[in-house]
């Protein structure tokens, strides 16, 4: 469930095209951070759109590091999706070991767990929400136990791709 809410207005931009990664390292797959999407039309940065700095590589960010996670997804499994209401919710990092104990499966380096307790965290229809620290993209959200279980919710370590997407994006 979420705590906080942004009321704002939706942009709807479209894909032109995608750019390929690498892939997973040679692992099963452990990242939706598989590609860059180009927009067909840019984004104009003005007070409601701004860009986001990158956690750099070698960037780590330890457990129990305040962390803020934000989308437009469900606010419950059987919910709707609600294109108005920005919501946030305020979370702390867990170690990996910690997250694969309680998610029951495999959790890599190049993934960040965020756990707020039963009813704080994010819902379905998230994928490649942000993960916040101090105004830094340090995570994107890849997957989790359906909404609010009480479970960490898993997302791909941006540190662990910077030079990537820095290489592809200029």
């Amino acid at each position: 469930m979420r705590v906080n809410i942004l009321r704002c207005e939706v942009k709807v931009r479209f894909v032109d095209m995608l750019l390929g990664s690498s892939g997973s390292r040679g692992l099963e797959v452990e990242s939706i951070l598989d590609f860059l999407a180009c927009l067909s039309t840019p984004i104009i940065f003005d007070n409601f759109q701004q860009p986001i700095p990158l956690a750099k590589s070698g960037q780590f960010i330890p457990k129990d590091t305040a962390v803020r996670a934000s989308g437009w997804g469900y606010i419950s499994m059987w919910g709707t999706v609600n294109l108005i209401d920005l919501r946030t919710v305020d979370l702390e990092t867990v170690s990996n070991s910690y997250c694969r104990s309680l998610v029951d499966s495999a959790i890599y380096p190049s993934q960040i767990c965020a756990y707020g307790g039963t009813g704080k965290g994010v819902c379905n229809k998230e994928n490649g929400g942000p993960l916040i620290v101090d105004g830094t993209l340090v995570g994107i959200f890849s997957w989790g136990k359906p909404c609010v279980l009480g479970v960490p919710d898993v997302y791909v370590r941006v540190s662990e791709y910077f030079d990537w997407i820095y290489k592809n994006i200029i």
